[in-house]
């Protein structure tokens, strides 16, 4: 016969689910944190963010699953509200890291690219030259650089090799459409990511993610 009474009882159930509740808790956020690097790497400027984002919804449907089937026999999630904003917040940081956060941050984190772009407006260094090793970004070597002046401001930009997508640098007024009718996407500051292989004039779609900007 057990000697164990019940508020012994209750408070070792509670102490169990706390313990259960902990290891889903790090369990969640090592998918999502896994979620983030493998979009991380997938992610490059111009290309259809259909791929990561999808997989950051998987995730984000994996966490959410797991943990109504871990609730369900406690009450579900209406007896555990705060638990479950959290897990909520949680994973949705997979999906929203995929489609705004990677390109975003790629760029804000490269002050070498932004030193040289920032180095190429001041001494108006008009012209194209291959880069044959490094990256800007999320967009590996080789790459071409380029800087132009189409009256408005000066624009710098980093592309493939074909030079159909890639990053920009616009120095200039932000109000303004610098790709009307192309595939692009306002990044953070004077950063966009575009993509002008596809042309939206005859009907193709832009990839997803980058929206056909209006017209000038």
């Amino acid at each position: 016969m057990s000697l164990a009474t019940a508020p012994e009882t209750a408070l070792q159930r509670t102490e169990t689910h706390g313990r259960r509740f902990a290891t889903a808790l790090t369990v969640s956020g090592l998918l999502v944190a896994a979620s983030g690097v493998v979009s991380w790497h997938l992610v490059q400027p111009g290309v259809s963010l259909v791929g990561p984002t999808g997989g950051g919804v998987v995730v984000m449907f994996a966490v959410l699953g797991a943990w109504s089937a871990l609730l369900r026999p406690r009450g579900g999630w209406r007896a555990h509200l705060r638990l479950a904003s959290g897990v909520l917040a949680l994973s949705l940081i997979a999906p929203l890291w995929a489609f705004f956060g990677v390109l975003s941050a790629s760029i804000a984190l490269d002050a070498a690219a932004q030193h040289r772009a920032q180095v190429m407006v001041a001494s108006n260094d008009v012209g194209c030259h291959q880069v044959a090793s490094g990256s800007v970004g999320r967009l590996p070597a080789p790459y071409v650089v380029c800087m132009t002046n189409p009256g408005d401001g000066d624009v710098v930009t980093f592309t493939t090799i074909d030079r159909t997508r890639g990053y920009a640098y616009i120095s200039s007024r932000l109000d303004l459409s610098w790709f009307p009718h192309q595939c692009a996407r306002h990044l953070e500051g004077h950063w966009w990511a575009f993509n002008l292989a596809v042309n939206p004039v005859t009907g193709a779609s832009c990839p997803f993610g980058y929206p056909e900007n209006p017209a000038a």
